[in-house]
């Protein structure tokens, strides 16, 4: 076998352990849960309740033409926050395992979980550029 296709080999190797490794670790967190799911999900959810709520309130704020600049941004703003906490809420109801929990249950939330991280990590970015955009707003409405 040749040097190269032998490193490649051991590559698919490693990142097929790696990954069956995370899949498994991921299954037993979820099935031993109280909550069946995983306990970085469950701290996701309860923020982005939080951040739901309020993004709400931001959204129904009233907004005339003769509002500021930095009004009109934070309701904006708001309306787009609401937009993707609603995806990201998608997102985790998907990864939780019911009330009767199963082995098989829990490697497909797993599985879902691993391979929805990207975009759930993409969502929670944009939600944090949200956050910091609304800070700022709020600063220059208060000042």
């Amino acid at each position: 076998m040749e040097p190269v296709t032998a490193i490649g080999l051991a590559a698919a190797v490693v990142q097929f352990v790696d990954f069956s490794w995370g899949l498994i670790k991921g299954a037993n967190e979820i099935y031993r849960s109280a909550n069946g799911v995983l306990h970085d999900n469950a701290r996701t959810e309860a923020v982005i309740d939080d951040l739901d709520r309020i993004a709400m309130e931001l959204s129904k704020s009233d907004v005339c033409a003769s509002s500021t600049p930095p009004e009109r941004a934070v309701k904006k703003i708001g309306e787009y926050c609401l937009e993707d906490t609603k995806k990201l809420m998608g997102y985790l109801k998907k990864l939780k395992v019911g009330e009767k929990r199963t082995a098989w249950k829990a490697i497909k939330a797993s599985f879902w979980s691993r391979i929805s991280k990207d975009d759930i990590d993409e969502l929670k970015e944009n939600l944090d550029y949200y956050r910091s955009e609304i800070n700022t707003n709020l600063l220059l409405i208060l000042r």
